[in-house]
């Protein structure tokens, strides 16, 4: 099996300035509190947090002592999610205040469940297909819900698949070319774009200007060599094309608040005093105390079961629909909260072989609970992303609803979601019955 993402245990005090060349990693604290140091900010991280660090960017860590788990990504093996996913920089929702505090936590947890899973499952041959599946689901939901551009401005009117490629065409040019004298003019005839109108997209989608960002960009080279060469900081900086020294001393106070040589000086100051840490114990009771171990049969498991029976039996499927009830299946304990994503794609991956069509059947009142409508939604977009609008079509909402409160309320989120999706059938049914 490729290795596309691996997790260790860590006991940390210390970090030497670091940077991922090629890795996302999430970091998740799993006892005592952490404060990490990035580019543009510092963090302070407790029990049950986690940040991303990004590729190509430095970090180092401070501690009195605390156990953390670490799980790199190789964004590489994940092409088929997007063709240009190692470009894409992921941001924590804490950092973004118009997202309400409930779809925070139930996204977080979601995060938290699998990198905790993923961790669990290495080495144990009886957890390969699931650990590989965990694999793709974890990085589909960062992809769907922690990109960066997906909540810098207006998330309805910027959200679809052009903007995100022609967006990371344009980050993947800058960082491709990081060592050169990078120029907008060179970048337009790549995208297409006249330069008032890449202004303002590149200010407007990712909430900084172009030459910001390749400031930002060419900073963090710069400082990840200051600390491991003795060279004169101007040749170090005239590598990433720098020759204004006067001006990155400007960028560099920006960031730091100091010189750049009394910021190297810090960082020598740092030592590596961290340990992997051997010792099963301390995840198991961190898995069990975030309830990531409760687990019941699956919707999809006792699918699965059903689905390969037929295959056995030469049962041909196609053609017929399935009806899954997200919630009932959620209070028979599939999963402590309903993560749509997760609980979706599990539905497509055991459906597809068998060309069945899926029908999802809500009742409409537990679609009314803070955030659950936006994480459908959201779900719903990057589904139509990956499966396209035709096999978008094959699918089918149901909408159970009792009363014309909920009639009205379930009619402006079938709208909304026809707005977004344009090929998923969403039907509403009143249901008029003597229980």
């Amino acid at each position: 099996m490729e290795e596309r993402i691996h997790s260790k245990v860590y006991y940390v005090k210390e970090t030497k300035l670091h940077m991922n060349t090629n890795e996302l990693q999430i970091i998740l604290v799993l006892k005592g509190t952490i404060k990490i140091h990035k580019v543009d900010e510092a963090i302070e991280l407790k029990e049950n947090e986690f940040t991303f660090i990004n590729t190509k960017l430095p970090y180092y860590i401070e501690s009195d002592g605390a156990y953390v788990l670490s799980t790199l990504i190789d964004l590489s093996k994940f092409t088929n999610i997007f063709d240009k996913i190692e470009y894409v920089e992921f941001i924590t929702l804490d950092t973004i205040s118009h997202i309400e505090g409930g779809l925070k936590a139930r996204l977080d947890y979601s995060i938290i469940d699998f990198v905790v899973k993923n961790y669990l499952y290495t080495d144990k041959s009886y957890y390969i297909s699931e650990k590989q599946f965990n694999e793709e689901q974890l990085v589909c939901l960062l992809f769907s819900q922690y990109q960066l551009i997906n909540y810098n401005r207006d998330f309805e009117q910027y959200y679809s698949s052009d903007l995100i490629d022609r967006y990371y065409t344009i980050v993947k040019y800058i960082i491709d070319h990081i060592h050169e004298k990078i120029k907008a003019p060179d970048i337009l005839e790549v995208v297409y774009m006249n330069q008032t109108y890449f202004s303002q997209f590149m200010k407007k989608v990712s909430g900084i200007g172009f030459k910001e960002f390749v400031n930002y960009r060419k900073l963090a080279i710069v400082m990840n060599e200051m600390v491991h060469r003795d060279d004169a900081l101007s040749d170090i900086a005239n590598e990433v094309g720098i020759t204004d020294m006067k001006s990155f001393y400007n960028i560099f106070k920006k960031y730091h608040n100091t010189s750049p040589a009394l910021w190297k000086k810090e960082m020598t100051n740092l030592k590596d005093d961290y340990e992997e840490v051997d010792n099963e114990d301390i995840i198991h009771d961190y898995a069990m105390q975030a309830n990531i171990m409760k687990h019941n049969e699956s919707t999809f498991e006792k699918l699965t079961k059903y689905l390969l029976i037929c295959k056995a039996n030469n049962v041909n499927l196609t053609g017929m629909e399935i009806s899954i009830n997200p919630y009932l299946d959620c209070k028979e304990g599939e999963e402590m909260y309903y993560q749509p994503y997760k609980y979706i794609t599990s539905a497509l991956t055991a459906l597809n072989p068998f060309h069945i069509k899926l029908v999802l059947n809500y009742e409409f009142k537990n679609l009314r609970q803070e955030g659950e409508k936006a994480l459908l939604l959201n779900t719903l977009k990057v589904c139509t992303f990956r499966v396209g609008l035709a096999e978008m079509k094959k699918w089918r909402i149901i909408f159970n609803v009792d009363n014309i409160r909920d009639f009205n309320e379930a009619k402006a989120f079938k709208a909304q979601i026809e707005k977004t999706t344009s090929n998923v059938n969403v039907i509403i049914s009143l249901q008029v019955f003597t229980k």
